[in-house]
């Protein structure tokens, strides 16, 4: 059976045979192959007027025309990369751990008392220890359990310097986005039946 014109085949020879020629994107005078440009145009590469270009699948696998629920994919259409590189968008969410250094801070206390003289030999909310006369009544006592809050205790923090280490990681270097592949030919009918169409 005679090939058609424009047909492409997978060829695992370096050279194309007779009427065929590599799928390499060469451009083609429309003068000299006008039946082919007919069916080509220019969606491939050339100037539409003097030139055309054929299909160029070096590096490059087919893929089939039509919208599904892939993506709509248009005839001479040519998309992807050999290498990519990940941006921040591409990430999902995540955290980084950071180290926080706290450098060390004395804490300030002050424990305030009055210079009046005492009135109470029992200690109230809010009483601050006060003057006792010589030979006046005892106001230390062993630790208890039953203890309240005095006043005139003021306790003060400076400010406190806080350092987060959280550096960058990573080389932003692209990588190999081929899938498995096995290098080989395509070839297409320069020459041949020209089809016909419904």
């Amino acid at each position: 059976m005679e090939n058609f014109l424009g047909e492409i085949r997978i060829w695992p020879i370096a050279e194309a045979p007779v009427g065929w020629a590599l799928c390499n994107g060469q451009l083609l005078r429309i003068s000299a192959a006008p039946a082919l440009f007919q069916l080509l145009g220019a969606r491939f590469g050339g100037d539409g007027s003097t030139t055309f270009a054929l299909p160029d699948l070096r590096g490059r696998v087919p893929l089939g025309v039509g919208l599904n629920n892939l993506g709509d994919f248009s005839l001479g259409q040519a998309a992807g990369a050999a290498q990519t590189t990940l941006t921040q968008a591409n990430l999902p969410s995540h955290t980084h751990l950071a180290m926080v250094k706290v450098n060390s801070q004395p804490v300030q206390t002050t424990f305030n008392a009055t210079t009046e003289s005492s009135s109470s030999e029992v200690a109230t909310v809010g009483a601050q220890l006060g003057a006792v006369n010589p030979g006046g009544t005892n106001i230390y006592a062993a630790s208890g359990s039953t203890q309240i809050p005095l006043g005139g205790i003021e306790t003060s923090q400076p400010n406190t310097q806080v350092e987060v280490e959280n550096g960058p990681t990573g080389g932003s270097m692209p990588f190999d986005n081929h899938q498995p592949y096995l290098a080989i030919n395509y070839i297409i009918a320069i020459t041949g039946l020209f089809p016909k169409f419904p």
